[in-house]
């Protein structure tokens, strides 16, 4: 068989439980390579706590945890390249009127 070939290629979707500890989602974060810290992954174990996703993702055939390809979509979507974490920053300023304003801005 060659690479490509139906017979050659069973995709599998795994499912990631997100449950447990905090060192625990670290360390799926990392041997993942996913490059999330620990804020983000209790957000995405806090959203499939929540009766109202969870409702709304078995209409849709999901399950209670987060598929392989959810994942990695999230932290690709969180990730420097597309989300630039690292110059994500909180920028205090004062504007012509002396008002001093925050506002947070990615370079």
């Amino acid at each position: 068989m060659f690479p490509g070939s139906p017979a050659a290629d069973k995709p599998k979707i795994e499912e990631i439980n997100l449950n447990g500890s905090d060192r625990r989602l670290l360390k799926i974060s990392q041997e993942r390579v996913l490059a999330l810290n620990l804020e983000e992954m209790s957000v995405l174990r806090d959203y499939l706590k929540d009766k109202g996703v969870l409702k709304e993702r078995k209409k849709v055939g999901l399950g209670g945890k987060m598929t392989d390809v959810e994942l990695e979509c999230l932290a690709q979507t969180w990730s420097e390249h597309c989300k630039h974490k690292i110059f994500n920053s909180l920028i205090t300023y004062r504007d012509e009127k002396g008002r001093t304003q925050k506002n947070r801005f990615a370079v």
